[in-house]
């Protein structure tokens, strides 16, 4: 079997990682990496024997792109691929305005090309369990609390770290929301650093917070079923544990799940649609990006 070309346009610390999880994948071949710095291109480049490239542009003759760039230049860079046919994995959240979104999608099926963005969450093992539960919930509780990094400061923490949770949310329950509420605060940046949400759901209510100036990492889900079943999900530590009310207390089962990098699992996906297997367009992650402006706009009301 020929082996999938790829190319990563910007090789900071996502991008890297990106390129690494590329290079031990048998089905696919790292061709180009790419980035504004040069040292940085030519490192990451000789580290994984690959072309180093200072302009994206200069890319030809690959079979999908990896962009990790700044949010704010994910529309540009991806455009230029999907315009020309060639298969895009953009890092979340997708672009910065869900109108840049819904653009990349209508190119992406024009030119009949892949469009997968970077919800890798949703390959996390604990989430993956979720979804395996034919029920749906009726109540949500997400937490995503880190400390401050001072990375991805172009974006708010709606779509810094809440949009994960939001692409899961859309996903499981497979509804829009009918009404939400939100506020937020600005501490350590002159975007929102913390917020929370209350969405609505027509069969579901999902609470959900992020936060990037809380002192510790904390990554965690609640699911309430009507059945009577809940399960609590450690994104962190790949822990699932159900609890469910007996006659004799409450029945718990936890697991802790040992599986495969979420992110290798993405990319692994990502060449399978390259191949005509598995969904080629990502349209959750583009309605994830339009509930995140809409509770960005409610959370800076109350600020």
């Amino acid at each position: 079997m020929e082996r999938v070309k790829l190319a990563v346009v910007g090789v900071g610390r996502l991008g890297s990682i990106h390129a690494r999880v590329i290079s031990e994948i048998p089905q696919a071949e790292l061709v180009y990496v790419v980035d504004l710095i040069k040292d940085r291109a030519e490192e990451v480049g000789s580290e994984y024997s690959a072309e180093p490239l200072l302009d994206y542009v200069e890319v030809k003759d690959v079979d999908g792109v990896v962009v990790a760039t700044p949010t704010h230049s994910h529309y540009q860079v991806a455009r230029h691929f999907l315009e020309r046919g060639v298969n895009v994995l953009v890092e979340k959240p997708i672009t910065s305005r869900s109108g840049e979104a819904e653009d990349l999608l209508q190119i992406a099926r024009r030119r009949k090309a892949v469009l997968h963005v970077g919800h890798v969450e949703r390959f996390n093992p604990a989430s993956r369990r979720l979804f395996e539960i034919k029920e749906k919930p009726n109540f949500i509780r997400a937490q995503r609390l880190s400390p401050f990094t001072g990375r991805s400061l172009d974006i708010d923490v709606v779509q810094d770290l809440m949009i994960h949770d939001l692409e899961i949310v859309l996903s499981l329950i497979g509804e829009e929301p009918e009404l939400i509420h939100a506020s937020g605060v600005r501490f350590a940046t002159e975007k929102l650093d913390f917020a929370t949400a209350i969405l609505k759901f027509p069969s579901c209510i999902a609470e959900v917070t992020a936060s990037r100036i809380y002192d510790r990492k904390l990554r965690r889900m609640d699911a309430f079923f009507p059945s009577g079943l809940y399960v609590k999900l450690d994104f962190a530590e790949n822990t699932f544990a159900r609890f469910r009310p007996t006659l004799y207390g409450i029945e718990e089962e936890w697991t802790r799940i040992v599986s495969k990098e979420p992110l290798r699992a993405q990319m692994e996906r990502f060449i399978e649609a390259i191949g005509g297997k598995g969904e080629k367009w990502d349209e959750t992650a583009v309605k994830a990006l339009r509930w995140a402006e809409k509770i960005s706009k409610s959370a800076e009301r109350s600020s």
